[in-house]
């Protein structure tokens, strides 16, 4: 498994900004995010099943299909300490809604909206219901990490960005429901 110095040797890294669970880096040229978990293996491990079980979670849903409007994005390489996830271009949550030269929203974003809303509704296990009122609270705010792909009409959450007291939330909730192994190995 590499770690972050590793990771720094064989790839151009450009710091992005510093966020409260470590700093993120870009890869030069477009390349993907990469961040450094200056919290320790714990946090690394819980932000990792929580964008795999986020993911999963959309994909489950039949009724709503919301994964046809929605994605969490899944981490492409987790090393010792660190996550490299996908970075996307497109118009975020964000440009939609802030600032004066903002985008003109999408039909998309308000089904978008409602789907994840319903599915979060729907929910009836402790982890869903927990997963669904963190992905909600990312959409229905002018988020800069959920991105639409213009091509694909389909938006993208990079990154659930939790907190440090969301991750050790979730944490203690798959702690409680002994899922933390089964979500790593796939």
């Amino acid at each position: 498994m590499r770690t972050f110095a590793d990771l720094r040797a064989s790839e151009r890294l450009v710091h992005a900004r510093d966020t409260e669970l470590g700093a993120e880096y870009w890869v030069e040229g477009g390349g993907p995010r990469v961040r450094l978990f200056e919290r320790g293996a714990e946090a690394l491990t819980a932000f990792v099943v929580l964008h795999r079980y986020a993911h999963l979670w959309i994909h489950r849903d039949y009724e709503h299909d919301a994964w046809h409007l929605i994605e969490v994005d899944e981490p492409i390489e987790v090393g010792a300490d660190f996550v490299v996830m996908p970075r996307r271009a497109g118009n975020s949550i964000a440009s939609f809604e802030r600032g004066e030269d903002r985008a003109e929203p999408p039909p998309e974003l308000a089904a978008m909206r409602r789907a994840v809303q319903a599915i979060t509704a729907a929910a009836t296990e402790p982890l869903d219901r927990w997963v669904g009122e963190l992905v909600s609270r990312r959409v229905l705010d002018p988020d800069p990490n959920t991105i639409l792909m213009w091509a694909e009409r389909r938006f993208y959450v990079q990154d659930l960005a939790p907190s440090p007291d969301e991750l050790d939330a979730w944490r203690e909730a798959i702690a409680r429901h002994g899922a933390a192994s089964q979500w790593l190995e796939q």
